[in-house]
C-alpha cells in the first residue's frame, strides 16, 4: 500500500464528497470569541510639587500593542489613535498648567504605567504622539491644535532651547493592574518670587 504525502484530513474529505453529491453544507458552529481582558485606567489628576518645582499630569491612556508594532497596523488606525492621545494631552495641559509655566520647563519625564514593561525602544515609539502633543503645547500653548501641520517640529525647537526628555515605566503604586501615563514637567527655578 502506498501512502499519500498530500493527504487531507477526513473532515475536509467528507465535506468535499458531500458537496460533489449535492448535499447542503453543514454549518459549523462559530467558535466563541475569547474574551479580551478589560483594561482599568488610572484616574486623571494634576499635582504640583514645590520641593522639586515640578508638575505631574496623570492621564488614563493605554498604548495598544499595534501602536508600536509598525508591521501589522494600518497607518490610518495609528493616526486615529495618535489624534485621540494628542487631544487628551492638549486638553489636560491647557486645563491644569498656567501659561506662564511653559517657559520654565527644562526637563520632561514620560512615565508609562502598566502591568508589564515594554522594550525601551517600544516605549519611545509608543510615546510619539504624547511627546509631540506635550512639546507643541509647550511651544504654542493653547494654540497648539491650530499648528497641527508643524507639530513634529516643536520637539526640535525645545531640544535646541535645552529642554530634554526621558522615558520610564512603572506599575501603579495604589493598584498594579491599572494603566495610564504620567507627564512630569520639571521647571527651572523662578528668577523672582
Amino acid at each position: 500500500m502506498t501512502r499519500m504525502l498530500n493527504q487531507i484530513d477526513p473532515e475536509t474529505a467528507q465535506r468535499i464528497r458531500d458537496r460533489i453529491a449535492g448535499k447542503p453544507l453543514r454549518v459549523e458552529p462559530a467558535k466563541p470569541k475569547r474574551a479580551q481582558p478589560v483594561k482599568c485606567y488610572v484616574s486623571q489628576f494634576h499635582k504640583f510639587d514645590p520641593r522639586n518645582d515640578s508638575h505631574t499630569v496623570q492621564l488614563p491612556i493605554a498604548f495598544r500593542t499595534a501602536e508600536y508594532n509598525a508591521d501589522h497596523t494600518p497607518m490610518y488606525m495609528k493616526a486615529k489613535w495618535a489624534k485621540e492621545k494628542k487631544l487628551m494631552v492638549w486638553l489636560a495641559l491647557g486645563a491644569y498648567l498656567p501659561q506662564l509655566e511653559r517657559e520654565r520647563v527644562r526637563r520632561i519625564e514620560f512615565v508609562r504605567i502598566a502591568t508589564r514593561n515594554l522594550d525601551d525602544d517600544n516605549v519611545v515609539s509608543a510615546f510619539k504622539a504624547v511627546r509631540d502633543a506635550t512639546c507643541s503645547w509647550l511651544v504654542w500653548g493653547d494654540e497648539a491644535p491650530r499648528h497641527h501641520a508643524a507639530i513634529g517640529s516643536a520637539d526640535d525647537k525645545l531640544w535646541k532651547a535645552g529642554v530634554r526628555w526621558t522615558y520610564r515605566q512603572q506599575k501603579c503604586e495604589s493598584n498594579p493592574r491599572l494603566y495610564g501615563i504620567r507627564i512630569i514637567l520639571h521647571c527651572a527655578p523662578r528668577s523672582s518670587e
